[in-house]
């Protein structure tokens, strides 16, 4: 079995597989986009999961940081919500080869259905690499 924490940006779902998710923490956000959140580990960057898409408006009070390490470094990505974690008897269904090679998004590795509903698979490492490593100034790819 697979387990999956469903995350929701806005009215949008996906699957991150919990082995990808080292904690997760509430972000308060005030007004504007909250950058670092200070945590018992120190200070760790976020990256809102928005990048993927241009999701409407919302008002929230609060959102949650899914924390993952990447080269030796914590960092939070955050989502409008997390639902409780899922098992899945099924794997991840890899995306047929010329489905995948049609989509440009490398940080997609699959779908599962939740729900009998289809979900996409983020691959957190790829999302960090692909929207938001790669907008640091002063990021250089190791």
């Amino acid at each position: 079995m697979d387990a999956f924490y469903p995350v929701w940006l806005g009215p949008q779902r996906f699957a991150i597989p919990a082995t990808s998710v080292r904690g997760i923490e509430q972000v308060r956000e005030y007004g504007s986009p909250t950058t670092a959140l200070h945590t018992r580990w120190g200070r760790i960057p976020l990256c809102d999961l928005a990048a993927l898409s241009d999701p409407p408006p919302r008002d929230l009070d609060f959102r949650y940081a899914l924390l993952i390490m990447y080269n030796h470094a914590w960092i939070g990505i955050v989502v409008d919500r997390i639902d409780d974690l899922v098992s899945v008897a099924q794997t991840v269904l890899p995306l047929p080869p010329l489905v995948h090679d049609s989509i440009l998004d490398p940080t997609i590795s699959g779908v599962i259905l939740l729900d009998d509903i289809p979900c996409v698979v983020l691959d957190l490492e790829a999302f960090v690499v692909t929207y938001w490593l790669v907008s640091q100034s002063n990021f250089m790819i190791p």
